[in-house]
């Protein structure tokens, strides 16, 4: 992946904000040592979110993502119980749902490795976010062509669709979707507690029998646990408050559209679109695999225009070398 070396701008300093607020949440928030792992997850996400404005070519990462859509479908039909290697019916399918969009746009054995993620998703994985997915990759569609009477039309018979399927599959699984309304409650009740700059990062696990309301069902089970909102956009508001939610919109809407061209890549609206579905009722950008597709497709949509010596491959080993850095320092707080 070819990089350049450009002056730090702007948008580089609002990337590395959030982890600056990250880390500044330890001062307020109920276990200080509960925001470490947090900020040292948001640092290394920003770090790659600037390097990724510097990559000019991404067939590398691309490819990449095929690998990784092989080695999901295929060690999942030789172990089912691990779930290509996940563990986890769900963690397998959000890195699906990154990465088939990143896999079509390089056509030919991409795009055959691509479909065959789709049909993984709808005939072989049992996960129910797939659903969550195509509603981003049919909204991604819808807001990034030009819309016309039929375009309307048929975005009403979606609505109706999807109205009707969620309803059938809510009542497939309404243990799952109780353990999730009682945490995105417990989530919201921390927003309303402390809406400006949250619970600090970490806090929501650790607040969670503080603001707890109801039957407290996932307290005693022993399958879903309080760790997760299981909602990333409520877990952002209720962990950095609106302080977080306005550097979300910022990064994540805001400067993406600003900065679009008609020279702009398709593959990373369609990634980021699938995910910030899902991450109405999961947890994505806590998942390494997911949260590293979502920083580098919101760096190739936010590129550093002005264009300085070319350097190679500096930018993703610099970034390489910030990660296990990063790693080394977490584990000697953690556990040196």
């Amino acid at each position: 992946m070819a990089a350049t070396v450009h002056r730090v701008n702007g948008v580089d300093l609002i990337a590395l904000s959030l982890p600056v607020l990250a880390a500044l949440s330890a001062i307020w928030a109920t276990d200080p040592h509960g925001a470490v792992p947090g900020a040292l997850h948001v640092t290394v996400l920003a770090l790659v979110f600037i390097a990724a404005r510097r990559i000019k070519s991404f067939t590398p990462f691309l490819w990449a993502a095929v690998v990784g859509l092989l080695a999901t479908i295929v060690g999942h039909i030789a172990y089912p119980a691990y779930y290509g290697g996940w563990g986890n019916e769900n963690f397998a399918t959000l890195f699906v749902i990154a990465a088939v969009p990143l896999a079509v746009h390089l056509r030919g054995v991409g795009m055959a490795v691509g479909a065959l993620a789709v049909v993984y998703l709808f005939s072989i994985n049992e996960s129910r976010l797939d659903l969550a997915a195509v509603a981003g990759w049919l909204a991604c569609w819808f807001l990034l062509t030009p819309w016309t009477r039929r375009k309307w039309l048929a975005l009403g018979c979606v609505v109706i669709g999807f109205a009707v399927v969620a309803y059938a599959v809510l009542q497939r699984d309404v243990t799952g979707w109780a353990y999730r309304v009682e945490m995105w409650q417990t989530a919201w009740n921390m927003f309303l507690h402390s809406p400006w700059l949250g619970r600090g990062m970490g806090g929501f696990e650790t607040d969670y029998l503080t603001f707890v309301s109801g039957r407290q069902d996932v307290i005693y089970n022993t399958v879903y646990t309080p760790g997760s909102a299981h909602g990333d956009w409520l877990q952002l508001i209720a962990e950095l408050g609106a302080a977080g939610a306005v550097w979300l919109l910022t990064v994540g809407v805001v400067l993406p559209f600003h900065r679009r061209s008609a020279d702009s890549p398709v593959w990373p609206w369609y990634a980021l679109f699938g995910i910030f579905a899902c991450a109405l009722v999961d947890f994505p950008f806590q998942l390494p695999a997911t949260a590293l597709i979502v920083a580098v497709s919101l760096g190739a949509l936010c590129p550093v225009r002005d264009a300085h010596r070319p350097v190679g491959y500096v930018g993703p080993v610099l970034t390489a070398l910030a990660v296990c850095g990063l790693v080394w320092a977490s584990g000697m707080a953690l556990w040196g």
